[in-house]
């Protein structure tokens, strides 16, 4: 099954998304209209989960979401596989769970809510 792989970039000290980048072969580049960015220090980049939220929102690594619960939890790229850390700090990878539905790319139990970028006060609302 191919699947496209949708990026989006971060500016890190300027707290925006970078629009039309694109990415050196080895990944510590970005390039943005006749600028060029580090990804170690200067942008973040994030790929996409090919998930969709209950209303249809595309998911990305670093959103924050409810998922089962009211918790808002942060969506990671771990070990190969997308998915999430349960309340024990457990892996749950999307991959390996049967409730969510990789091949229509939805999943009417994920509710997103923002991400880490812009919202980071949603990940410590509840600590």
């Amino acid at each position: 099954m191919d699947r496209e792989i949708v990026l989006k970039a971060w500016h890190i000290k300027g707290k925006f998304w970078l629009s039309d980048f694109s990415l050196s072969n080895d990944g510590q580049t970005v390039y943005c209209i006749g600028e060029r960015y580090n990804t170690e220090t200067e942008v973040t980049v994030i790929q996409s989960t090919n998930l969709n939220d209950k209303t249809g929102k595309e998911i990305f690594e670093g959103d924050i979401c409810h998922i089962f619960t009211d918790t808002p939890t942060e969506i990671i790229y771990c070990n190969g596989a997308f998915g999430y850390n349960d309340a024990s700090d457990c892996f749950i990878s999307f991959a390996q769970n049967m409730w969510f539905f990789w091949a229509n790319s939805n999943s009417k139990e994920i509710e997103l809510l923002g991400n880490k970028f812009e919202n980071p006060e949603l990940l410590t609302a509840n600590k």
